[in-house]
């Protein structure tokens, strides 16, 4: 799967989105049964994919934990 290093995304559910999968992707390696990361990996994959950085940080993931 290829994700855009840049880009405009209008929604913030899909700038959470792309974010989040980027984080995954770049961590993750086959057979991983998890995959850690910590508030600033979500604010540098952010900021280099040309996101804002969202307000909260814990919205990311928290986006992810309770939906």
């Amino acid at each position: 799967m290829r994700i855009p290093k840049t880009g405009h995304v209008s929604r913030k559910g899909d700038v959470y989105s792309t974010v989040i999968e980027r984080v995954f992707l770049d961590r993750y390696n086959d057979g991983d049964r998890e995959v850690t990361f910590s508030r600033e990996d979500v604010a540098e994959t952010a900021k280099i994919l040309g996101h804002a950085l969202p307000k909260n940080l814990g919205d990311v993931i928290g986006n992810y934990i309770f939906n």
